[in-house]
């Protein structure tokens, strides 16, 4: 909530938006759309494909356990998405790892100082 919601004197309004956002029950419609997994456990429990034997069910092992790594918070995030995807295909087809991690990570820091987000 910002604070301008505050000032304006509408922030029980906001705060009861977000609360209803953020319910189980809205979460469960937005996950079954989106395809996204739920962030709530409560919420987890009711989707058949993140319980044992589902076919997410690794997948919520991995973020229970704290394995899952979040996105990193930067602008560039696509930048380095679709590098280390053009990464990994080309390696997969007999690039050498060293030498093709070394071109990637210097076209990702030239896009990075080139749009001035090294400076944020």
């Amino acid at each position: 909530m910002t604070t301008a919601a505050v000032e304006n004197g509408v922030d029980d309004i906001v705060y009861q938006i977000m609360e209803g956002a953020l319910s189980p029950e809205n979460i469960l419609i937005v996950t079954n759309f989106n395809g996204a997994i739920p962030s709530r456990k409560s919420v987890m429990d009711q989707v058949p494909e993140l319980q044992e034997g589902g076919r997410l069910y690794l997948y919520r092992e991995q973020l229970e356990a704290g394995i899952s790594v979040l996105r990193p918070l930067t602008p560039a995030h696509m930048t380095i998405y679709n590098t280390m995807q053009s990464v990994y295909a080309d390696i997969i087809g007999g690039a050498d790892p060293a030498s093709t991690l070394e071109k990637a990570s210097k076209s990702i820091d030239e896009v990075i100082v080139e749009n001035g987000w090294n400076n944020i």
